[in-house]
């Protein structure tokens, strides 16, 4: 009889270590699963800020690179002082800055603008980062020189 009972003593002490098994297991797998979650979300604020962002403006995609053709129109003001300068293809104003130093001198020619394109309240901008003078398509290249007609026989 004694045999027995440290038989059943020992199996519902291997049941009760093969529980506790399951359960560290279990527990494992879920504090895992969480941390993994927190290693590939972003440092953010809360959920309610975040939203409470999200809700006033629609994120700003990066700025567009462009080459645009067209005719540069410079405005100054009484003094001479650049106040704008527009590339004439549908209009777009030009960001005053180093980019645009080789427009100055370019008024009425036709160029081509390499840069980045933002809105900025209503206005369509151009930022621009090089620019390359066009040759004018309505003035005519010169024609080559015929080749002289073989003589008759």
């Amino acid at each position: 009889m004694q045999e027995w009972k440290e038989i059943i003593i020992m199996k519902s002490n291997t049941i009760k270590l093969f529980t506790v098994s399951i359960v560290m297991a279990y527990a494992l797998l879920v504090v895992g699963s969480v941390m993994a979650q927190d290693a590939t979300a972003p440092a953010a604020a809360p959920a309610a800020a975040t939203a409470a962002v999200e809700s006033k403006a629609p994120p700003m995609p990066p700025p567009l690179e462009l080459r645009k053709t067209g005719v540069v129109s410079v405005t100054k003001d009484a003094s001479g002082k650049i106040t704008s300068i527009k590339l004439v293809v549908t209009s777009y104003d030009i960001i005053l800055d180093e980019g645009s130093k080789p427009l100055e001198s370019m008024d009425g020619q036709k160029v081509r603008v390499t840069g980045t394109f933002s809105m900025q309240d209503t206005r369509r901008c151009f930022t621009v980062k090089n620019v390359e003078p066009v040759a004018d398509a309505s003035v005519p290249a010169a024609k080559p020189a015929a080749a002289p007609a073989a003589p008759a026989q």
